[in-house]
């Protein structure tokens, strides 16, 4: 069996992924506290499922996975299959949040929310997980995968219940500490359930180098979060009464008016 390095630079490969998920994570709770009383809760809701989604999960997977090697083999990603993983990451937490927002049943529907959410999640990890081209035969090790999709369970149904609970931004920041260490934590259990063996045959690889894809998606992060930061910011600074202001005219405010008018 080949020597497996998770941490090719060091400590401070968790560091930075670490930071991400937080950040993904308190724009995502501010995003869904803003689901919860705005008229257009459904921008909301998928604003959140990025930011929670795409940000504080997928974006802290797979940078964290860029310091993943195997020692005297090259290893390289399929673009096709890491973008999939993405678009899995985001609707399993969008179909999480649509359950426990758009039905507000206290207690049932946020463990099934994170029941569906978190083996959406485990899904994403192990797609991009299949992303890695390398020439050695990788598999798994059954009770590390059983353990890491627990936890991605129990993450999702963590983050559901914050989506639900938390209104401050103090109290979105500490749960955002939460979350991020619980998604490190799942990403983590994931990788080690990999082993990889030497094979006889040479292949010939395929895809993209781990420089190659980190200036292009810290890029896009990047863009993002700043995206919705100023998106959540500005919304937090216009009154809610401004924000929400209906477009069409107010029927019975004017038929008021004109029996005013009347009299």
């Amino acid at each position: 069996m080949l020597h497996i390095d998770q941490l090719m630079f060091g400590w401070s490969t968790p560091i930075p992924p670490y930071i991400i998920s937080v950040a993904g994570s308190v724009l995502g709770l501010r995003c869904t506290k803003h689901a919860r009383s705005s008229n257009r809760s459904g921008r909301w809701l998928f604003a959140a499922a990025i930011a929670l989604g795409g940000c504080g999960t997928w974006a802290m997977s797979f940078i964290a996975m860029l310091g993943f090697g195997i020692r005297g083999v090259s290893i390289r990603y399929d673009v096709p299959t890491t973008l999939f993983s993405t678009a899995i990451a985001i609707l399993a937490v969008w179909i999480g949040l649509w359950i426990v927002l758009r039905r507000r049943q206290k207690f049932v529907l946020p463990i099934l929310g994170g029941i569906l959410a978190g083996l959406g999640i485990a899904t994403m990890q192990y797609v991009g997980l299949r992303a890695i081209r390398c020439g050695a035969h990788i598999d798994y090790n059954s009770a590390l995968v059983a353990a890491s999709i627990a936890l991605a369970v129990i993450t999702a149904t963590a983050v559901l219940w914050f989506a639900l609970r938390v209104h401050g931004h103090l109290a979105a920041f500490g749960a955002s500490l939460i979350i991020g260490t619980a998604v490190s934590v799942t990403h983590y259990t994931a990788m080690l359930s990999m082993r990889a063996h030497a094979t006889l045959l040479p292949s010939s690889l395929t895809g993209v180098r781990s420089v190659e894809l980190l200036a292009p998606l810290i890029t896009i992060v990047a863009v993002v979060m700043i995206t919705l930061t100023i998106v959540v910011g500005l919304a937090e600074v216009v009154p809610a009464d401004l924000r929400d202001t209906p477009t069409r005219p107010d029927r019975n405010r004017s038929g008021s008016v004109k029996s005013r008018g009347a009299v």
